[in-house]
């Protein structure tokens, strides 16, 4: 087995959270029958203590941002949310036909409103789907005939379905595998990869807990270095196993959903939950994506709808990682910048207390004491999220760090009017334009998750090229970053259909447009675009 190396006073409640995205596609839903209704089962699991975390995924048409909320399960809103849907996986009695990849999990979390118990350990689950005793020898079951699912590790309740797939209401069971391939646990060394080559195409996959299936790049596929060839593989041998489930109401065709206005009435509690001490009231406002440095002043002040200018009184530290309890931020308000001051019934707040989630990456301790400006934006009514700032300055109104001048820019090879080198020659792809410039990086620019975050300065080279092959190709191109020294310090992060690579399709003798994107580094002297596949068959 190989070796890893891889890679207040009226007071007002502002929270942080993270940001994550996948793509993939759900298939088409169709109904099982369940035609006799039996009696539940007489014994219920205590299931809802066993769940572990709870989170709350909301994306949808009238939010710019994705937002994802980790709920206590052992808050009195936890212990609800936990009951109501550890009761409904006991009544799911309807199994819907749908094709469930990760990476579709995924892109459920970033689109739509749901909320996942995550289990301590995967555990058993009886539902209310009565099997036929001839079934039975396939299915487990109860000794009274009720459907087990098995090794239950997640489950998704989808309150919300924004992009029109029919799942609203349905709830997608994950379950882990009892017995996983060896080469699940495979792991590929720094040294592994150099020997697949140089090269920026997707070479096959390799597995990890953490991050699923990921593509490895190079030049050629080696199965002693590479598990997988295809991520189909990959997943089918290690990946969670995902079904469709729903309740329907007893004597109708209808799917019970009660149980999502349960949950919005715990969450819109929540939400509007005010606690009275003294002169000081907090106020549940929800969370911003970030809480980071920023740059461009003018960018700032045109899309702030608050800038609060203030002194961070106190940093109170009592994260609890397994808890997901939050740290406390007391800010007090010297000033608003700009927009009107915020009331908390009828009072002018004069102190913010910001929840910063377990989660999220800022830690405000070094700037107790120290004055800072916060940005934030009023995304719908009642919500009111921080989205960058400046901490630790010395003056209130010190100026806000700018954007690099068009004179900083990095030199760009290969230039307008020359052809990209493919496997160590001369290819026929021309470099017809570039273009390059700063920006700031939103969501759908970062892969992998990790590689920057929203709102933080970036690089986007866009132009086109010229396919001068005879045949119509896809190809594949990506950007390396290089300092003074020669060594690469920067890689794009373009979100697919591999991270960190874009894959025009261009037809033969004609151009095609391309948009790459880096995060900024000042030490940014050289930037590569590379051509790493010519392909007829789209990159998985």
């Amino acid at each position: 087995m190989k070796r890893k190396e891889m890679h207040g006073l009226g007071l007002v409640v502002v929270s942080l959270a993270l940001v994550v995205a996948l793509i993939g596609t759900v298939g088409y839903i169709v109904f099982l029958s369940d035609d006799a209704f039996k009696s539940t089962p007489n014994e219920v699991e205590p299931t809802k203590e066993m769940v572990e975390e709870i989170v709350f995924y909301e994306s949808g048409r009238d939010l710019p941002y994705f937002r994802q909320e980790l709920i206590d399960p052992k808050s009195e809103e936890g212990i609800g949310i936990a009951s109501l849907l550890t009761r409904k996986l006991h009544e799911l009695n309807l199994q819907a036909k749908c094709v469930l990849s990760e990476e579709d999990i995924q892109e459920i979390k970033q689109n739509d409103r749901a909320a996942e118990l995550i289990f301590k350990k995967p555990i058993d689950i009886t539902t209310s789907q009565w099997v036929e005793p001839e079934e039975r020898y396939h299915i487990p079951v109860d000794e009274k005939g009720y459907r087990i699912l098995e090794n239950v590790k997640t489950a998704l309740f989808i309150l919300e379905d924004n992009q029109d797939r029919g799942l609203e209401g349905h709830i997608l069971v994950g379950s882990e595998r009892k017995e996983r391939d060896e080469k699940c646990s495979w792991e590929i060394t720094q040294e592994d990869i150099e020997k697949l080559g140089p090269c920026e195409g997707s070479v096959g996959y390799v597995f990890s807990d953490e991050y699923g299936c990921s593509a490895v790049f190079g030049c050629y596929y080696d199965s002693e270095i590479v598990p997988f060839k295809t991520k189909d593989e990959c997943e089918f041998a290690c990946g969670r196993m995902w079904g469709c489930w729903a309740i329907q109401q007893k004597d109708s065709n209808e799917l019970d959903k009660n149980w999502i206005e349960g949950i919005n009435r715990i969450l819109a509690e929540m939400k509007s939950k005010e606690i009275a001490a003294k002169d000081k009231i907090i106020v549940g406002i929800e969370a911003g994506p970030i809480a980071r440095e920023c740059f461009n002043k003018s960018y700032l002040i045109e899309t702030s709808d608050y800038i609060i200018d203030g002194t961070v009184e106190k940093v109170d530290e009592k994260a609890d990682m397994e808890k997901g309890i939050y740290s406390y931020v007391y800010l007090t308000i010297d000033g608003y910048f700009k927009g009107k001051p915020l009331l908390v019934k009828e009072k002018v707040a004069d102190m913010l207390q910001i929840n910063v989630s377990v989660r999220a990456p800022y830690n405000f301790t070094p700037y107790e004491d120290k004055k800072v400006r916060i940005y934030l934006r009023k995304w719908s009514e009642g919500d009111i999220r921080v989205f960058c700032g400046h901490y630790g300055i010395e003056e209130i109104l010190e100026p806000a760090k700018e954007v690099p001048t068009m004179t900083d820019i990095p030199h760009l090879t290969p230039q307008p009017g020359e052809y990209f080198t493919y496997r160590g020659n001369k290819s026929q792809i021309l470099l017809n334009d570039s273009r390059l410039k700063y920006c700031f990086i939103e969501l759908n620019d970062i892969c992998p998750p990790n590689a920057a975050n929203v709102g933080d300065l970036g690089i986007v080279i866009t132009g086109t090229i010229k396919n001068e092959y005879d045949r119509d190709y896809y190809i594949c191109m990506a950007a390396h970053a290089f300092n003074s020294e020669g060594e690469q310090i920067g890689h794009s992060i373009d979100p697919g259909p591999v991270c960190g690579i874009i894959a025009p399709y261009v037809k033969s003798g004609q151009t095609g447009d391309f948009e790459l994107h880096l995060k900024y580094r000042e030490d940014i002297e050289r930037i590569e675009l590379f051509v790493g596949c010519v392909s007829e068959i789209p990159p998985p």
